[in-house]
């Protein structure tokens, strides 16, 4: 599938949103239960630049210098959820030309049960050759990259290279799955699974999930870039089960 050719998905209102934790189309504007971060120039607003439904939509731009960040955080009273698992499906418009190293869209922060320990991990897309965008077969891959200070975690990175493109230029579907019973992370595209990654139970290894605290939406990308980074994002549902593209 090309980056112009999107399936036809029409998701439901919230309304009728089965397991429903958050629902938001940003008509309503910025919800004042996020705290949007942003500096250097990066901004996060809701706005009428761009939507895949209605009016409005969540409009993400982060400068091209390295640590730019254009975000909502997300707390109490959605995290902790119940069994420290959930859904997230949020609908994406990431604009060319793409990132060449590591773009987040979606950032998991939470410590472990009895202890001060943290971990996170940063979901979105790597390019591949990293940082050379004019390289032949030059793509961006869905990935994520885990950050824990226990033995064997610190900045673990993940990439199917069976997946895939990133999509762009185009309203494309992503889903997240963080499962705490049973120490996954999934990815969906367009209703596609592109990776499961599953933690190995032993307590000193990357991709234990933390008890989550925060989901992050926006753009975070720790390398400097050669262009500024844009992406929109519209109907977006975090929930206790999976959403799906088109409810």
């Amino acid at each position: 599938m090309s980056n112009q050719d999107a399936p036809l998905f029409n998701p439901m209102p919230c309304s009728g949103t089965a397991g429903s934790l958050l629902c938001d189309d940003f008509e309503g504007g910025m919800n004042p239960a996020y705290r949007p971060k942003s500096g250097n120039g990066s901004t996060i607003v809701v706005d009428e630049t761009r939507a895949r439904g209605g009016k409005k939509s969540l409009h993400a731009r982060a400068q091209a210098a390295a640590g730019g960040a254009a975000e909502i955080l997300i707390g109490s009273p959605v995290f902790p959820t119940a069994n420290n698992s959930y859904f997230v499906r949020t609908f994406m418009y990431y604009a060319s030309p793409p990132g060449t190293t590591n773009v987040h869209m979606f950032r998991v922060s939470g410590t472990f049960p009895g202890t001060t320990m943290g971990a996170y991990a940063l979901i979105g897309g790597t390019g591949f050759p990293s940082g050379m965008p004019t390289a032949p077969g030059f793509k961006v891959q869905p990935s994520t990259v885990y950050l824990s200070n226990i033995l064997s975690a610190n900045h673990k990175g993940y990439s199917n290279p069976a997946s895939s493109p990133v999509p762009f230029d185009r309203w494309a579907c992503w889903e997240l799955q963080v499962d705490g019973v049973n120490g996954e992370w999934r990815l969906w595209l367009d209703g596609v699974e592109q990776f499961t990654i599953k933690w190995n139970k032993d307590p000193n290894a990357a991709w234990r999930v933390p008890q989550v605290s925060q989901l992050s939406l926006g753009i975070n990308h720790p390398h400097p870039e050669p262009n500024p980074i844009e992406i929109w994002f519209d109907d977006f549902v975090i929930g206790t089960q999976r959403v799906g593209c088109g409810s």
